[in-house]
């Protein structure tokens, strides 16, 4: 598959933040070149923003391997940004364990909300991933508990 943000002009600059990135955009799906409303998507495992896609395409963004690794509009360009939530307004990633709740504060550059991640935001967000594993694990083996 072809992406549809590789035929576009590349930006005169690296992304700052994703608004730049949705700016330049324009309302097209970075994958099928859809004009409408957007959504983030966004990589589950380590919450990197990774393009804004149409509807239809976020639905399946996680079937094609060449987008998941890395041939995104923010891989392409220089974002390094984790989601926030719309509702909690928090980073959203996926973590099962403290290790790789740790594993995602290694890199440098992170931002977040546009701003770049300070030690303090890390043990912050690092904690709080933490527990929402730990949540998240509690009402897996509930779920689990209760179809046996």
């Amino acid at each position: 598959m072809t992406y549809a943000f590789l035929a576009w002009d590349a930006p005169d600059a690296p992304f700052v933040d994703s608004e730049e990135l949705r700016d330049w955009q324009q309302w097209r799906c970075a994958m099928c070149n859809a004009f409408g409303e957007l959504q983030c998507d966004h990589d589950h495992q380590t919450g990197l923003v990774r393009g804004y896609l149409c509807r239809s395409c976020n639905c399946c963004a996680e079937n094609y391997l060449p987008w998941c690794t890395g041939t995104t509009p923010a891989g392409r360009y220089g974002l390094v940004e984790l989601y926030r939530s719309s509702v909690t307004g928090l980073p959203v990633f996926k973590a099962d364990t403290k290790s790789d709740v740790d594993a995602l504060f290694t890199w440098d550059g992170v931002t977040f909300d546009g701003h770049p991640l300070e030690a303090s935001d890390a043990e912050r967000f690092r904690a709080l991933g933490y527990v929402l594993a730990m949540v998240r694990r509690v009402h897996a083996d509930r779920l689990a508990r209760a179809v046996r």
